[in-house]
Order: C-alpha cells, then sequence, then structure tokens
C-alpha cells in the first residue's frame, strides 16, 4: 500500500508542474521497486545512479525483473550499448558526464540521496536536464545538517523504521550487544583514516565473531 500511495504522489507532484521529488522510506520498504515502477510507468530513457556495486547490481536485477524491455545495463564507457535504462556509478558519470546531452535521461533516480549534497553529486545533478528527478534514500537527514530538500524540494513519501515495523512492512528490531576490549590505541591513524590493516587485527576477533 505504501509504494501505490507514493506512485500516486508521484503522479499528483507531474500534474503540478513538479520536477523532482524525495522518497525517504526505511531501508528494506522496496524503494527500488517504487522508483523502477515509476520509470515504467513514464518509459523515458533513464539514469540511475548510486555508489556501489553492490546497489547497481541490485538496480540492474529489479529493472530486468519489473521492466525487462527496458534491458537495463550497467553502463560500460569503452563498450557503451544503447538501452533505456543506463546505470551507472556517480564515481564514474562524474567523470563522463560530458560523454551525454545535458538531455538526454528523461528520468534521472538516484539511490542514497542523501549523499546529494556532497559536491560529487551537485556537479552530475546540475549538468543533466531530466524531466523528472527522484532521490531515494532511508535517512534524509545528513550528518552535516545539509538539507537535501534544497536538491529535491518535495518530499513523495516517508516511511520510518517504526512505522515500518508497526504496520508490519519489516519484522521487529532485536539487538544484542557483545561487551568487547577492543583497544584502539594500538591502531594508526593519519589524522582522518585508520590504517586498515591494524584495524582488521584488532576488531576480527574470532572468539567473538563466534558469540
Amino acid at each position: 500500500p505504501h509504494q501505490a500511495e507514493t506512485l500516486d504522489k508521484l503522479q499528483q507532484l507531474r500534474a503540478t508542474y513538479h520536477t523532482m521529488a524525495l522518497v525517504a522510506d526505511a531501508q528494506g520498504t522496496g524503494k527500488t521497486t517504487t522508483a523502477v515502477l515509476d520509470a515504467k510507468r513514464l518509459g523515458l530513457k533513464t539514469l540511475f545512479l548510486a555508489h556501489t556495486v553492490e546497489l547497481l547490481t541490485q538496480a540492474r536485477n529489479k529493472f530486468l525483473e519489473l521492466w525487462p524491455e527496458s534491458n537495463a545495463r550497467i553502463i560500460d564507457y569503452n563498450n557503451p550499448v544503447k538501452t533505456g535504462v543506463v546505470i551507472a556509478s556517480i564515481q564514474g558519470m562524474q567523470q563522463h558526464m560530458e560523454e551525454f546531452e545535458p538531455d538526454e535521461f528523461g528520468y534521472i533516480i538516484i539511490d542514497e540521496a542523501h549523499h546529494a549534497a556532497a559536491e560529487s553529486y551537485r556537479k552530475v545533478v546540475s549538468y543533466f536536464e531530466p524531466q523528472f528527478l527522484l532521490g531515494l534514500t532511508a535517512t534524509p537527514e545528513r550528518h552535516d545538517q545539509e538539507s537535501i530538500m534544497e536538491i529535491f524540494q518535495n518530499e513523495a513519501h516517508r516511511l520510518d523504521l517504526k512505522t515500518a515495523v508497526e504496520i508490519g512492512e519489516l519484522v521487529p528490531v532485536r539487538c544484542v550487544r557483545v561487551k568487547t576490549n577492543i583497544d584502539f590505541t594500538r591502531v594508526r591513524i593519519n589524522g582522518v583514516k585508520y590504517n586498515i590493516r591494524d584495524l582488521d587485527k584488532i576488531v576480527h576477533v574470532p572468539e567473538r565473531n563466534r558469540l
């Protein structure tokens, strides 16, 4: 029901000449499915942007499941293939976006849209001129407090974790705390990042992992 509600709201926004929106639903409630169904309904050439290989693969599989005619592909800039849905990492698109016309994509979807305030995302968003821009996020409030609503302007739907559990969309959360005695003072840090090898030795404790 919440997905149908979101699709209806997106239609209403477009009917009143809005060209962008944000879906802020909890993780696991089907934001990608909603986005794919909305893109299929419009039938425009679509660009799906995310920042990890896992998210790109999940998106491709969902497009091929729900909109097989789109021939969705994760882009290979060395061997571009004409397709109705292009799936790309934000990192790669930032470097190659000028290979596309600004109005090449009628619909752009940004996954994990709470990152959209970052410079790399802003650069891509400002270059393209889609008919509609959709952001997907489970965490609409960035840690730096910069509101992504300045970018997406309209909130099409919001479903927080607590409500999703209460209405039965997600199973109740069960947390177990395991006390540990990790000493991070032995992990080297360059002022910004921890040394990965040091961190790996400290964090992965076989006995605790089994527990």
